[in-house]
């Protein structure tokens, strides 16, 4: 009895592992996705992540997520590539019409002064897309914001 027991505990541990596992991994290649597209020369192992806000609802989870990206102290900011991006402050037509209800987190990316910002655009309809992916590069923070919209 006492050795089912045990086995039974070990092959839950080993379940849950897994499990944890899974959705690490599934975690990091989202992540990793959003670094490929943001091509700044940052890897996964160069950042902290952290959701700062999520406002989304509906059947289609519609709404705006803001990832915040805190390069570490190891990293040296002279390495990032944003020589193709444009330079803060975001461009107004994006801001009026992706951020116009912006939350806090998106009226502070708005104000930013020092650093550069970059779109990529999803499902275009009618000259306007229905999905945008806005990352921007905060100098003087030392961080990346991710302003993920969907519509």
């Amino acid at each position: 009895m006492k050795e089912k027991i045990i086995t039974g505990a070990v092959v839950i541990a080993a379940i849950i592992a897994l499990f944890y596992t899974a959705i690490h991994f599934w975690r990091n290649t989202y992540y990793l996705q959003m670094l490929d597209q943001m091509d700044c020369g940052v890897s996964l192992s160069d950042v902290k992540i952290e959701m700062i806000s999520e406002e989304r609802g509906g059947i289609t989870m519609d709404g705006v997520t803001v990832y915040k990206l805190s390069i570490k102290e190891k990293y040296d900011t002279g390495m990032i590539e944003v020589s193709e991006w444009n330079d803060l402050p975001i461009s107004d037509s994006i801001v009026n019409y992706y951020m116009i209800n912006a939350q806090k987190t998106g009226n502070y990316l708005c104000n930013l002064e020092n650093g550069s910002w970059k779109i990529v655009g999803k499902n275009k309809e009618e000259g306007i897309y229905r999905n945008i992916e806005l990352y921007v590069y905060d100098e003087d923070g030392r961080c990346f914001y991710i302003y993920k919209w969907d519509s």
